[in-house]
């Protein structure tokens, strides 16, 4: 595995290493990838982000802190031995699948880098590409393709950032959660003060629509082979899955709404249902307890169709449709229901869609938490239309004019503690090149959000205009 570009002036390599779970610890491990795993082969990997506040010289780090997370790192990997393994795909197999041998390990890269750490860890315009320095590669030299890599870069007296990258083919968000979290507690605590729960590998009870998975594999096979590739050598789909890198001058920036800004959103529903029920106009049943994940995903969805509406003034129509995608984890709706502790992909695409006069007018916020919550409410009853859907869009390269939100509220990234202090900041770097949002908690308020995207600047201006101001003119 090729380290980052060392060649960089702002980013030296220390040292490139490999970390395996201790031997004999682990059984060897053998994972044919799901329905629900399939599709994400085509999807860039998972790219999470920490920045820990921490004033370290690189000699101490390399002798203290360094050791402290690897051996950490080591022994967490015995209950996750899958991420120490590859994704192959033998020509004998009719599908891919994890496979963990004994020996196995996880690519470690330590960097050092002259960037400013706070302007990278902040919540201001930052410069994408530099943000992809600290993220290690994902190919391999062989035709296996990691299942996991993570890089460690220092900034000499200010902290250091660790990136965790993982095939979205091996695992969603919530298992990355519960993997990093363990992690966490393993660095603090020691293997003894290990507090679980342990992963569960159990797909015996994953089971699709009839010929949902033989649709998929097809559907990317065909994609595959089409681009002259051999479908047998995982790095063509680690090369195939990577979008369009994004436009020059792109900024990468974090937005917040905090628990006062959601009440206000909450208030402001509730008031709009109140005020037509009192002209007598209302036929529809009151929207109660909109929860904070509805209420954001409407307002961000209100803001992103009104910028978009300003930067195409002339040419738009507020007939015209716009289409919000967000994931909701499928464990507990699956049937039967899988544990909450079931490691690997079990989250399915929501699409939820709207002319733009029905979310820009009058009670337009109150229109787009209906639509969010009808189709979560609906989920159960269209998962095989959904999933149908999913695998022609595979490998569509028809635009659409949607919005992708990816992260969750729930994964509580900003209360992780390794031993050496909480996060200062949280990044997605996937959303660089798939384009999506990320959603995450807040770091500074207990039940507020967090809402990041890259785009540029022009782009980003329209949508700060409209965060900042959109809120306002809800709540008067």
């Amino acid at each position: 595995m090729d380290p980052p570009p060392s060649h960089c002036s702002s980013l030296k390599v220390l040292e490139v290493c490999h970390v395996s779970p201790p031997p004999n610890s682990a059984p060897e491990t053998i994972l044919p990838l799901t329905y629900i795993d399939i599709p994400y082969l085509m999807r860039p990997a998972s790219e999470l982000l920490l920045f820990f506040n921490l004033s370290i010289q690189t000699n101490d780090f390399m002798d203290t802190l360094l050791p402290k997370i690897k051996d950490s790192l080591s022994l967490t990997l015995q209950h996750f031995p899958s991420l120490a393994g590859n994704l192959e795909w033998s020509p004998g197999s009719d599908k891919p699948l994890i496979r963990y041998t004994n020996g196995d390990y996880v690519p470690v890269t330590v960097a050092e880098s002259s960037l400013n750490f706070n302007h990278l860890s902040s919540y201001n315009a930052r410069d994408p590409q530099e943000l992809k320095l600290l993220i290690p590669p994902m190919t391999s030299p062989t035709k296996q393709a990691p299942s996991f890599a993570i890089q460690i870069t220092l900034f000499p007296t200010s902290g250091f950032s660790m990136s965790i990258v993982t095939n979205h083919a091996v695992m969603d968000g919530r298992s990355a959660a519960l993997f990093v979290s363990s992690w966490a507690s393993v660095s603090r605590s020691g293997i003894d003060g290990y507090e679980g729960p342990l992963p569960s590998y159990d797909r015996a009870e994953v089971k699709g629509p009839s010929g949902i998975e033989e649709l998929f594999i097809d559907q990317l096979v065909k994609f595959v082979r089409s681009k002259s590739m051999s479908e047998h050598d995982m790095n063509n789909w680690v090369l195939l899955s990577k979008s369009v890198e994004p436009s020059e001058g792109a900024v990468f920036k974090t937005f917040e709404l905090s628990v006062a800004d959601i009440s206000k959103l909450k208030k402001t529903i509730l008031d709009a249902q109140n005020k037509v029920i009192s002209t007598g106009n209302e036929t529809t049943p009151l929207l109660l307890n909109p929860s904070r994940f509805e209420v954001v995903c409407a307002y961000t969805w209100i803001c992103l169709t009104k910028a978009d509406m300003e930067l195409k003034a002339s040419n738009d129509s507020h007939d015209e449709t716009t289409t919000i995608i967000f994931s909701v984890d499928y464990r507990s709706r699956s049937n039967p229901p899988l544990p909450s502790n079931y490691f690997g992909n079990c989250a399915v695409s929501i699409r939820v869609t709207a002319k733009k006069n029905e979310i820009l007018g009058e009670g337009g916020v109150v229109a787009a938490v209906r639509k969010i919550r009808s189709e979560i409410k609906g989920l159960g009853e269209t998962i095989e239309m959904n999933l149908k859907q999913r695998a022609a869009r595979l490998i569509s390269s028809t635009p659409e004019r949607f919005r992708v939100i990816a992260g969750s509220t729930q994964f509580a990234f900003y209360k992780l503690d390794f031993g050496w202090g909480r996060p200062c900041k949280i990044d997605y770097l996937s959303i660089v090149t798939s384009g999506a949002l990320f959603f995450s908690d807040s770091r500074k308020d207990e039940g507020g959000i967090e809402i990041s995207l890259v785009r540029s600047k022009k782009v980003m201006e329209a949508f700060g205009f409209s965060f900042a101001n959109v809120l306002e003119s809800l709540v008067h």
